[in-house]
Formats: structure tokens, sequence, C-alpha cells
């Protein structure tokens, strides 16, 4: 499986943890060209739009394959494959795991960085009349 997944997009898609069996249903909803798309975070947005979550309960239009609203780590885990899918496609790169490693810890970074900038305390001024 892993030669006509590799024809049919250019890179070894299967090599992605948890794509191993879905690289065929991936094609036949998407297809190799993914210009229809703009970004990854186009791509990612069409193919697991977003859930909510609303004190444990899942609202939104995302959907486990059994039907069932797919929990926020799921949807997450989604989020992430499917931009690491489209990358691979899109720029015709083989799956390097150290890249997304990288890729995580910068975003973790700027995620933490953004926590410090908001827990800092405001200051007010108070306005001359």
């Amino acid at each position: 499986m892993r030669t006509e997944v590799y024809k049919l997009f250019g890179v070894d898609v299967t090599q992605i943890p948890g794509l191993e069996f879905l690289a065929l249903l991936l094609f036949s909803e998407v297809g190799r060209d993914l210009s229809r798309w703009k970004t990854a975070a186009c791509f990612v947005s069409w193919l697991a739009p977003a859930t909510v979550s609303y004190g444990g309960l899942v609202a939104g239009p995302q959907r486990h394959p059994a039907g069932r609203p797919l929990a926020p780590h799921e949807a997450k885990t989604a989020h992430r494959l499917a931009g690491i899918f489209y990358t691979m496609v899109k720029n015709q790169v083989e799956y390097d795991e150290t890249i997304w490693e990288k890729r995580n810890e910068e975003r973790q970074e700027r995620h933490t960085a953004s926590l410090k900038r908001q827990a800092q305390p405001v200051r007010l001024q108070a306005h001359p009349d």
C-alpha cells in the first residue's frame, strides 16, 4: 500500500503517525492537488473544523468517523495531523519527526509567551481632566 500511496501523493504520507490506513481515504477526499487551499490553516479548517467545549460537552460540526463528536484532545490531534499532511503534500517533503517536534516546541514557546503577556498586570492611568 505504501508504494501506491507514494505514487498518488508523491510523498510517503503513511509515515505520519495515525494516517497509515487513512491515506487512500484522504486521497479520495482531497486528491493530490491542494491548490484550492491557500494555506495549511485553510486546509485544516476545511478538513477538521474546530469544536468548542462547554463544561465537558463538545459542540460544533466536527465528528468522529463513528458519528460521535470528537473530544477536544482528538480535535487537536486531527488539526496537527492535517497540518503535517498538507505541508508534506503541498511542499513534497518527506516526514521528519524532528521538524514537527521543533515546530511543536516553537508553538509551545509562542503560547507560553502569549500567556505571560496576558498575565502582566494592567497599569491604569488617571485620565487628566
